[in-house]
């Protein structure tokens, strides 16, 4: 979709656990952003530079996301590359961003079953974000499966997901899961599983 970027207010770039809240200064010839970051929760580190990013944005009343790769360009400006699609941000809940981890979905088929291996980038109470080699179908549901590190120790998480989108980048297709149903004791593995990412981000 075609964005006019000077009419963007504000951006806000996520890196790792991190957030910036930043305005344009100008677009390159390669569509890439210049931003000049007006509020961060913590210094901008270069050697985090070239890493993978979030930017949200809100644009004629509708919010949208996109992911990409930020880097430090001069004091005080960053420089985000484009790598996904721009998709409309239907979250509810600020996602977490996590080092990336492994996880199971299983689709069930008649008389089969099949599994997909990814790997979260980043997590909420409400779903989740995975990167799989193949693309998952829009409205699909999954069973969803992994180990969540809670006080030291992994945890069994499982829960039934839809599938909200799916989208290429490089290699690999990143999709967005809402999280339908869970068991009482996966609810509470995620709760506390959350809570620690927040303290250890100084995200409380």
């Amino acid at each position: 979709m075609d964005i006019d970027w000077k009419q963007v207010k504000e951006f806000v770039v996520s890196v790792g656990n991190r957030t910036h809240r930043a305005v344009l200064e100008e677009v390159g010839p390669r569509d890439e952003l210049y931003l000049r970051v007006v509020d961060r929760d913590h210094p901008f580190q270069k050697a985090a530079t070239g890493g993978p990013g979030s930017v949200s944005f809100a644009y004629q009343g509708q919010k949208y996301c996109f992911r990409g790769k930020v880097c430090a360009h001069s004091e005080g400006q960053i420089m985000v590359l484009r790598e996904a699609g721009i998709i409309i941000n239907h979250r509810s809940e600020l996602r977490l961003s996590v080092p990336p981890f492994p996880a199971t979905l299983i689709e069930k088929a008649l008389f089969r079953t099949r599994s997909i291996e990814g790997f979260v980038y980043d997590i909420c109470k409400n779903g989740v974000k995975v990167a799989t080699e193949i693309i998952l179908e829009t409205g699909k549901y999954y069973r969803f499966s992994t180990s969540l590190a809670v006080r030291r120790s992994y945890r069994d998480f499982a829960a039934l997901c839809s599938v909200r989108y799916s989208l290429p980048e490089r290699t690999r297709f990143f999709s967005g899961l809402k999280f339908e149903q869970m068991e009482t004791e996966s609810a509470r593995t995620l709760d506390k599983f959350l809570n620690e990412v927040r303290a250890e981000t100084g995200l409380v």
